[in-house]
């Protein structure tokens, strides 16, 4: 029985499940070892809250921990909550933590503010209309913890079940509150958690290695040859399969760029629908290649089109403002003073399509700081036409050195095209359309680097052909001949 299909959908599912482990873990870890205070607190900033009435309550905090009631493990176990004050005036300041209800008969008829929602560093308030002076809060017995005085005061309450509302009022209860507060919490079993995710994370991601290198591996056909380097030159000196260029020819005038903004929208337009269809094409491509250790050519030829695309209206827009020519408007080659194009591979491995997100990670973070939120939010496509980052540092001075010297200087073309080089790799490793690992390297310039020959069939060769030579090597209607 041939066992390689379920291996590679078991290792994939396995690299998939994995990665994600590994991430989390890190991710949690991390959290914990840098945003956590000296008492092992995470804090909130700080809020003012002032208020011309008797009281401030946050009101209705649920901790829905009934399933922990048959436990040996108590709710209290799992962490605590503080709560910090400090009076901004000379009156003492009560801050308390009790149960909604015994809360809501202290201050029925009394005059306070609700908090509605919190924000990063402010307070919705709703103010309740009321005539009754409470009574002293420090006087009533329902607080499960409070704090009180004119200095800094903390109160530390382990989480119980229940319904709560955290109250903070003058000690005599009189009105005019005037206060900061901050808020904080103490998980527990995060850490432990962290390594457990790290450990099943990493056992999978050996799993995964074990299912794409096992046995049945050796019957699998050979991957393409790399290029070898020619004798006393270094693996640098090969071509990489991704290839922008870009040149002056047409440059760009002194004020064109304030309205390119406006000029570029009918581009973004597009682009926007055109990168969505890119996500899904490239993850439609990763199934095929896990079946067939080949990029399905029509796919690999329309995320082209989207790159090259892209590159022309960065070249006239944000990423290099370097001509005043306006980009076509198709996704074929044609005649324009930016150019990109992507080596067709003839094979791809199958191994490496759920786990180039990762290694591509170190690639992730240059390319952070170079195009700043080239790829936008997480929850949706985005064009990537830098908006920030080195990049849009670059191309703010060039827009600048334009309107004022009338001329853009050659060598920072030079160095925002390389960069530009450097972001269109990552991307098109990332969309699976090589396994050829970017260069960490900056070729700058706007024409390619004079390299080696490319592990790869000619760009681009027109599809017709490759279906013509498929067709007279597999013609049936051909008579055998002997």
């Amino acid at each position: 029985m041939n066992t390689r299909w379920p291996l590679i959908v078991v290792g994939a599912i396995a690299a998939l499940i994995g990665g994600s482990l590994v991430v989390g873990g890190a991710a949690v870890l991390g959290a914990q070892m840098s945003l956590r205070d000296g008492d092992g607190f995470y804090t909130s900033s700080s809020y003012d809250v002032s208020t011309n009435s008797s009281a401030i309550a946050l009101d209705g905090v649920d901790t829905d921990l009934g399933q922990w009631a048959d436990s040996p493990l108590q709710p209290s176990d799992l962490g605590s909550i503080r709560v910090t004050t400090e009076a901004t005036s000379e009156k003492a300041v009560f801050a308390g933590i009790a149960r909604t209800s015994d809360v809501d008969r202290y201050l029925a008829g009394v005059a306070h503010d609700e908090v509605v929602d919190v924000h990063r560093r402010t307070l919705d308030i709703k103010a309740v209309p009321g005539g009754t002076v409470p009574d002293s809060p420090a006087d009533q017995t329902f607080w499960v913890a409070s704090s009180a005085g004119t200095g800094v005061q903390d109160l530390t309450w382990p989480v119980e079940d229940g319904r709560w509302s955290v109250v903070v009022m003058n000690l005599d209860g009189t009105a005019s509150v005037d206060a900061v507060a901050s808020a904080g919490a103490r998980i527990a079993y995060l850490t432990p958690a962290a390594l457990v995710l790290l450990t099943l994370g990493t056992l999978c991601l050996v799993g995964a290695v074990a299912a794409f290198r096992g046995p049945w591996a050796r019957d699998l056909p050979a991957a393409p040859a790399r290029p070898t380097p020619s004798p006393g030159s270094s693996p640098d000196d090969v071509a990489y399969p991704i290839t922008a260029t870009a040149d002056l020819s047409a440059p760009p005038g002194r004020w064109l760029w304030t309205v390119k903004w406006i000029l570029i929208v009918p581009h973004i337009l597009i682009l926007t629908v055109l990168w969505s269809a890119f996500v899904l094409t490239s993850v439609a491509a990763g199934v095929g290649i896990l079946f067939t250790r080949r990029y399905p050519r029509r796919l690999f030829d329309f995320n082209v089109g989207v790159l090259r695309w892209t590159w022309r209206v960065g070249h006239y827009s944000y990423l290099s403002l370097s001509t005043d020519r306006y980009p076509p408007f198709t996704l074929q080659p044609a005649p324009y003073p930016a150019t990109l194009d992507v080596a067709y591979p003839p094979q791809l491995s199958r191994g490496l399509v759920l786990v180039k997100w990762l290694l591509a990670v170190p690639h992730l973070l240059v390319v952070g700081i170079l195009a700043g939120t080239t790829f936008g939010a997480a929850n949706r496509p985005s064009v990537p036409l830098a908006t920030g980052g080195l990049i849009g540092l670059l191309v703010l001075i060039a827009a600048l050195h334009l309107a004022l010297l009338r001329r853009y200087p050659n060598g920072l073309f030079d160095l925002l095209i390389g960069l530009n080089r450097w972001l269109f790799r990552v991307i098109g490793y990332i969309a699976l359309m090589t396994d050829v690992y970017p260069p960490f390297r900056l070729d700058l310039g706007g024409a390619e680097p004079a390299r080696g020959p490319v592990a790869a069939v000619e760009p681009h060769a027109r599809q017709e052909e490759t279906d013509v030579a498929l067709t007279r090597r597999y013609d049936l209607r051909q008579p055998a001949q002997v």
